[in-house]
């Protein structure tokens, strides 16, 4: 379910980009604008469809945010068991996922209180917790996803794909924790004032690219944490570490989209 909000989370947030983009006032712009205008109703339909899916898993997903993520940071469990009315012998569940034999049995028997409006309750309660979780997501952002790929149905290890390989081979190199929320934000700011005020087309193109990419992991991060606590972040996101790597790739084409403009420049 964690991995269906992360698609309606993609969608939309594509959706929200190809909004802001489009010009149907402008005449010149106006063939251009009806394709991105019909592409984002899909998307959002999209989404829509992939947050109808991921409600299913929903009582799971937040006994692993409250009882994996948030309380057990907490400074007194057994206080905001009872403010979130939940048994105060509950705290014995804390570190526990929803998929443990006692887990299990505490959705079932309480499947009907954890909604997502608990979870807001939660998090209103501990705040500090929920940016610990969120910090957590970017220290977890470059951890290998091989782990957490299924088993095959004669109890055999999956065949690992090649990129996943490679991609957990550079990934310990990468930034992580705050110097990566340190690049996302440059690079996002970066992105955003040259989609607004770049001097030629192809800048603002490389602008947007690079706020989009920015912006997508750091809500892929949140989707992540948010839709199912620390459980599972290798797979969960997956999504993210793409995005990440694209603010890597599309800053380096800016760098030599720069230095061609530099010798185009010279050569004039």
């Amino acid at each position: 379910a964690s991995c269906a909000q992360a698609h309606f989370a993609i969608a939309w947030l594509l959706a929200a980009a190809m909004l802001a983009r489009a010009r149907p006032w402008q005449a010149a712009a106006r063939s251009r604008s009806v394709v991105l205008l019909g592409t984002a109703a899909m998307l959002l339909a999209v989404g829509g469809g992939s947050l109808r899916y991921a409600r299913q898993g929903e009582p799971q997903n937040v006994f692993n945010v409250i009882f994996l993520g948030l309380l057990p940071q907490s400074e007194d469990p057994r206080l905001r068991l009872r403010e979130l009315r939940l048994p105060a012998s509950a705290v014995t569940l804390l570190g526990e996922t929803a998929f443990t034999q006692a887990g299990a049995q505490f959705v079932r028997e309480h499947s009907s209180r954890l909604t997502r409006g608990l979870e807001l309750e939660a998090l209103r309660a501990e705040p500090l917790a929920a940016l610990r979780m969120f910090m957590h997501g970017l220290e977890s952002l470059h951890e290998s996803q091989n782990a957490s790929l299924a088993m095959t149905e004669s109890g055999e290890p999956p065949r690992i794909p090649l990129a996943y390989r490679l991609r957990a081979t550079i990934g310990p190199a990468l930034p992580r924790g705050t110097v990566a929320l340190a690049w996302l934000l440059a690079v996002g700011a970066v992105g955003l004032a040259l989609a607004c005020v770049g001097s030629r087309r192809h800048w603002r193109e490389l602008g947007s690219g690079l706020a989009i990419l920015a912006a997508g992991c750091l809500v892929e991060i949140a989707v992540a944490v948010l839709g199912d606590g620390p459980a599972d972040l290798g797979r969960h996101l997956m999504v993210a570490r793409q995005f990440f790597d694209g603010t890597i790739i599309v800053g380096l084409v800016a760098l030599a989209a720069r230095r061609v403009d530099s010798t185009a420049v010279a050569t004039d």
